[in-house]
């Protein structure tokens, strides 16, 4: 499920996809991972939003660390693209 932090910062996009006709809580958006991982699968032909959200990058499943002006060692965060699918959009597995 996308993180509750990076979903405030994505309804706006959402909004502006959708032109507010659905609802914008967090339990009714997610990734096609997220719904399959909640037992739901994409109804054949529905497209997702496309959205910005800010990621971790991750290296053979390590996320990958770089060292701040500080002298920490920092998790690499980039944008990255996303496709976030209305549970209208879903159906539950049977």
């Amino acid at each position: 499920m996308i993180s509750k932090n990076n979903f405030k910062k994505v309804v706006p996009q959402l909004r502006e996809q959708n032109k507010g006709s659905l609802d914008y809580k967090q339990s009714s958006w997610d990734t096609f991972v997220g719904w399959k991982e909640r037992e739901r699968r994409i109804v054949k032909d529905e497209k997702g939003s496309s959205v910005k959200i800010l990621m971790p990058v991750f290296l053979h499943g390590q996320i990958v660390q770089e060292i701040n002006k500080k002298g920490e060692s920092v998790p690499v965060i980039r944008e990255q693209g996303h496709h976030l699918f209305h549970i209208s959009q879903t159906k539950e597995v049977a």
